[in-house]
């Protein structure tokens, strides 16, 4: 939890609207990173108990916001199969940390143009 003057934002409030995420989006990229493994569509939608168009639908803001990776595998006979996993940790980390840089920064400027 992070104390701002009349408000507590928790951590995860805070990474949601940094990268612009729905709950879904980030509880899915939790369970990658914590996994440490390549999942599946089928795979996440059953470990979290969504719907396949659900995490479909996250998985695309996820990768657009370059937070996952997708990996094919092609089957033996013909066709494919999508695996994902998170981006690295510390990547993901210093890219949060450098997006709340830049939000402190311009609230700095408004207080000091006021």
């Amino acid at each position: 939890m992070i104390s701002f003057a009349c408000r507590t934002i928790d951590f995860e409030e805070l990474f949601l609207c940094s990268f612009g995420l729905k709950k879904t989006d980030y509880k899915i990229l939790n369970l990658l990173i914590e996994s440490g493994s390549r999942l599946s569509v089928n795979s996440i939608a059953r470990k979290l108990g969504k719907e396949r168009t659900v995490v479909q639908k996250s998985i695309k803001n996820l990768l657009e916001k370059n937070l996952i990776k997708r990996f094919q595998e092609n089957m033996q006979r013909g066709g494919y199969r999508f695996y994902y996993e998170a981006e690295d940790k510390a990547e993901i980390k210093r890219r949060l940390l450098e997006i709340i840089g830049r939000w402190a920064s311009s609230v700095e400027d408004v207080v000091k143009k006021w």
